[in-house]
């Protein structure tokens, strides 16, 4: 799978754009092989999607294409493929169960430093413990994959080169925590990004997620009564 930086194409989004909305992260798995009379840059204008129907590509109304069904009334579980099905749920379900069994992400993550003469990095034991070690891990801003992971301690400090970094260049930083199992949480939210002068907290880190919601009120045991 190759993680997008980007939600979906401008104007578009799926199921997963609600949670996000919420406050919950998510994501979604998909193939683009599909159907869609849209661009990918919505150049065709407003109103979204475009263009209008008479305008459709061509493929997009071939009835011998596989994709023509989609957002249609003939959108039908005949068409599913189920070997693929079950290795979307394959996937859904083991991130689901090692998370679950995961130690939670460390808390309060924060680097100082710059890409040049090395970052320290310092964190806090996420809640309920369970972990055996840290792992620190970068990746350049203009990639989606963390490069080297590397066990460390809060303190510690590490070279670009150690990171699988160039000195000098600009990356993303966090730490993850790791059960004696492997079991590896979610990295430390917000990364921290460091370039050759400093590391810092992107200004907008906290504006891509809205508000959890409240909690639910709590049951008061005498209405079981």
């Amino acid at each position: 799978m190759l993680p997008k930086l980007r939600e979906d194409r401008p104007g578009r989004a799926s199921d997963h754009a609600s949670f996000i909305n919420n406050g919950f992260p998510a994501v979604r798995m998909m193939e683009t092989f599909e159907c869609s009379p849209s661009p990918v840059d919505n150049s065709c204008g407003l109103p979204l999607p475009c263009p209008p129907p008479s305008n459709i590509p061509a493929s997009c109304t071939d009835p011998t294409f596989t994709t023509t069904h989609q957002h249609s009334p003939n959108d039908l579980v005949k068409f599913i493929t189920p070997s693929y099905a079950a290795r979307i749920a394959q996937v859904m379900a083991s991130v689901a169960a090692s998370l679950a069994r995961a130690p939670g992400s460390p808390q309060t993550f924060t680097a100082s430093g710059n890409s040049v003469q090395g970052v320290q990095v310092n964190f806090q034991d996420p809640d309920g413990g369970n972990v055996d070690h840290f792992i620190v891990a970068a990746r350049s801003v203009s990639e989606n994959f963390y490069r080297q992971r590397i066990t460390i301690s809060d303190g510690d400090e590490i070279s670009a080169q150690t990171l699988g970094v160039n000195p000098g260049d600009s990356f993303f930083i966090s730490v993850a925590s790791v059960d004696k199992l492997g079991h590896e949480s979610l990295f430390a939210y917000p990364e921290v990004r460091c370039d050759s002068t400093s590391c810092a907290i992107p200004a907008n880190a906290f504006n891509v997620t809205a508000p959890l919601p409240p909690p639910p009120p709590a049951k008061d045991d005498a209405e079981d009564d």
